[in-house]
């Protein structure tokens, strides 16, 4: 990218901009208080593409998939741990 003067910062802020202008939805789906997002503006009715179904008793904080390439990082969070006795885990 150098050698044709292409600046990564420069890019990677471009891309996020274009992202963040498309807008995302929040749904709370019930009293527990679990909330899905949607990147863009979901039609009524629709809820956003889970990749996993996921059965389980905890809390799901995030279900998505990505796709990394050598040198790549991605970031999930930030989550907390409040209590004692609470625990983050993380299955990939």
């Amino acid at each position: 990218m150098a050698l044709a003067r292409v600046d990564p910062d420069r890019v990677g802020r471009q891309i996020l901009s274009a992202q963040l202008e498309r807008g995302f939805t929040v749904i709370r789906r019930d009293t527990s208080g679990e909330i899905a997002y949607g990147i863009g503006v979901l039609p009524v009715g629709t809820t956003p593409f889970l990749p996993f179904q996921i059965v389980s008793a905890k809390q799901t904080l995030a279900n998505d998939r990505t796709e990394l390439h050598a040198g790549q990082q991605d970031f999930v969070g930030g989550f907390e741990v409040t209590r004692n006795g609470q625990a983050l885990t993380l299955t990939a």
